[in-house]
């Protein structure tokens, strides 16, 4: 049972009120109804941000992979608990497969998502840069720092990483407010729906987790604002030992998730990277990731994939980033000799985020990973909460409200500059130098933007998408059976590693499910992998395996007038190209009579596949007494296929072929 708010919170003084505190506005505030409107507007001005950078988008990569699990899947554990790359995140999977049954490929419903949730996170970091300082103007700077920050770009142009970063985000933020305001209030709903909303995250991103560490912090910098170190060493501890059941009620799901995610075995390859490495790329990470987007860099894009940019600033941005970070560093602690604890907070936060990423994947990925805005942006709004708690003081309510001290602001000097007057002069600089930072950030941050939007944008698969649908409303509205040719799709909409899921069966599959594939009785059309234009298609042979062949052979079974015909029963066929195949993406054509079952085909490559070698292709059917069948070979240069039919009346095959789906001359 979680005690009374004064066994939690502290002892009240004569002067600290019981209920709510107050917002006051501080000499660089403002009243509550222009501060409040002004919130409103930067909030709705960083949600139509968001539908900007998002318009004209579509789904990538991981999207795709995502929305064929849940076009295959019934809504059940297996589907909600699979993992995804080690991730466990059943509220990610849930939103795929309510996205995939409600709205197949309808990029409109992600941009509203992404908009609604960009808004709460807006929101919710208003809310808790309001109960730390108050209302103050400078609480819309970082608010709109925020917004703007290209260290999220690809967050929220990526749906999936989306998914992950900014719906947790929500929950840790709203996790936080909700625990301020309990510190500030004393009011209990507000700590139990904390301790309710808390798990809700984890649903989506481990990261949550890391309110283990953002929340007690907030209470050391809360308690130490005013007064001597020492009192506010003491205070600290004494807040710490008094909010420990709080602490047990936040740790006690991430516990449970923590345990069913190791014995399960989401993460069975992680392991700790060498301490030198992991320094070095969180050095790169804090540099060319964070710190550039600090200044409004990295200003371009390295395409690592198509549309994926790394940023990679150049040597006199990197340069930059580190100088004004020791400028604002500097210039906060000649303000406030307290500042120090802001930026040991953004620091601390940053590299425990960081390092939840790296763990078992830095050796695998190399230094490549430092430089991934997946994995250093979304750290962002506890870095900017650490650079507020730098140059801004805390609210003397709210350090009231935790400590129980009364008239703390004046009991000791706790700035550097208090006594000193600030020429007129040099205070005008000041405010001259901080306006072009802004003027600065703000085109900066533009320009990294814009450049990171139109790169993804020119590779994104929307086009594509586009000229598919056309094309098959075309040949539906001739009501006339078709058959489309089973052929790879874009690398971004499915990596080759991804096979079979890179071709347009379980791609299309998402949305149109009821398409006939491979089917050699009907009119078969091709779907251009680089345009996705629906045409009429044909099978090119590049290499023949005829029956009596030595490139042809079976199990069981003899040459029959010129055909392969095997007994009922299983047998194994194996083809040997004739020739050497340059890589490529190769589809099966075996002509035979009498019906037989394929089921499965294996497929050794030259030079071998790894990891995986060889590959096993899904079972299919070999209809009618009198056909041909075709499959999809993965991608490589196949040099045996070695095949598994079932027959029930024996079947014979007259030659087996590989070759490719191309467009009709």
């Amino acid at each position: 049972m979680i005690g009374s708010h004064q066994d939690l919170v502290g002892p009240e003084s004569e002067n600290a009120s019981t209920g709510p505190q107050p917002h006051p506005a501080s000499p660089s505030g403002s009243d509550d109804a222009s501060y409040l409107w002004i919130a409103a507007a930067v909030v709705a001005a960083g949600t139509a941000w968001v539908v900007f950078l998002l318009w004209n988008g579509f789904f990538y990569v991981d999207d795709f992979l995502r929305l064929i699990d849940a076009s295959r899947s019934p809504l059940n554990k297996t589907y909600l608990f699979s993992s995804v790359f080690g991730h466990l995140v059943p509220g990610w999977r849930l939103v795929y497969f309510v996205l995939q049954r409600l709205a197949p490929l309808n990029y409109a419903w992600v941009v509203v998502y992404t908009a609604i949730a960009q808004g709460l996170v807006l929101t919710f970091f208003y809310r808790i840069l309001t109960t730390l300082f108050g209302r103050r103007r400078s609480n819309h700077l970082f608010v709109a720092a925020y917004a703007i920050s290209p260290a999220q770009v690809l967050t929220l142009l990526w749906f999936a990483n989306t998914l992950h970063v900014v719906t947790s985000l929500v929950f840790m933020l709203a996790t936080t407010d909700l625990f301020l305001r309990y510190l500030a209030s004393h009011r209990r709903r507000y700590l139990l729906a904390a301790l309710l909303v808390a798990p809700l995250g984890l649903m989506f991103f481990e990261k949550t987790s890391l309110l283990l560490a953002a929340l007690p912090l907030l209470v050391v910098m809360i308690c130490s604002e005013r007064g001597s170190w020492a009192a506010g060493l003491r205070r600290s501890g004494q807040a710490l030992v008094r909010l420990i059941p709080v602490w047990i009620g936040i740790a006690l799901p991430i516990a449970a998730y923590t345990w069913y995610e190791v014995t399960h075995h989401y993460a069975a390859q992680a392991s700790l990277p060498p301490v030198g490495l992991w320094a070095r790329a969180t050095g790169i990470a804090w540099i060319d990731g964070i710190g550039s987007a600090l200044i409004g860099g990295p200003f371009r894009w390295h395409a690592q994939l198509a549309g994926y940019g790394l940023p990679t600033p150049v040597t006199a941005v990197s340069i930059l980033a580190v100088l004004a970070c020791v400028i604002a560093i500097a210039a906060s602690q000649w303000r406030s000799a307290r500042a120090w604890r802001g930026w040991v907070f953004a620091a601390i936060m940053f590299t425990l985020s960081f390092s939840l990423v790296v763990l078992g994947r830095l050796e695998v990925s190399g230094l490549i990973i430092a430089h991934d805005p997946a994995h250093t942006g979304d750290a962002l709004g506890f870095v900017l909460l650490g650079v507020a708690v730098a140059f801004v003081p805390i609210s003397g309510s709210l350090v009231r409200a935790v400590t129980g001290a009364p008239s703390l602001e004046r009991s000791h000097r706790t700035s550097s500059i208090e006594g000193r007057s600030v020429p007129r002069w040099l205070r005008g600089a000041l405010v001259g130098i901080a306006a072009l930072g802004a003027i600065g950030y703000v085109a900066g941050s533009m320009a990294s933007n814009l450049a990171f939007r139109s790169q993804w944008q020119a590779a994104s698969p929307r086009a594509y998408f586009a000229n598919v649908e056309q094309g098959l409303a075309r040949l539906e509205a001739s009501h006339r059976p078709f058959s489309l040719f089973n052929v790879p799709v874009p690398y971004t909409v499915a990596l080759p590693s991804w096979w079979p899921d890179t071709l347009v069966q379980p791609v299309l599959g998402i949305r149109w499910h009821s398409l006939s594939y491979d089917d050699t009785r009907r009119p078969l059309y091709v779907v251009d992998q680089e345009t996705g234009r629906v045409v009429p298609g044909t099978f090119r042979v590049v290499a023949t395996a005829p029956a009596g062949s030595t490139s042809l052979r079976a199990s069981k079974g003899a040459v029959v007038d010129g055909r392969v015909c095997v007994p009922t029963g299983a047998s194994t066929l194996s083809v040997v190209p004739t020739r050497s195949l340059a890589p490529g993406s190769y589809l099966l054509r075996i002509t035979y009579q009498g019906a037989a079952s394929v089921w499965s085909i294996h497929t050794a490559m030259s030079p071998p596949t790894t990891p995986g070698a060889p590959w096993v292709e899904p079972a299919f059917g070999m209809p009618g007494d009198r056909a041909a069948a075709i499959t999809a070979l993965p991608p490589g240069s196949p040099r045996q296929v070695t095949m598994t039919v079932v027959t029930a009346r024996g079947v014979c095959v007259s030659a087996i072929e590989i070759g490719l789906a191309v467009p009709k001359p």
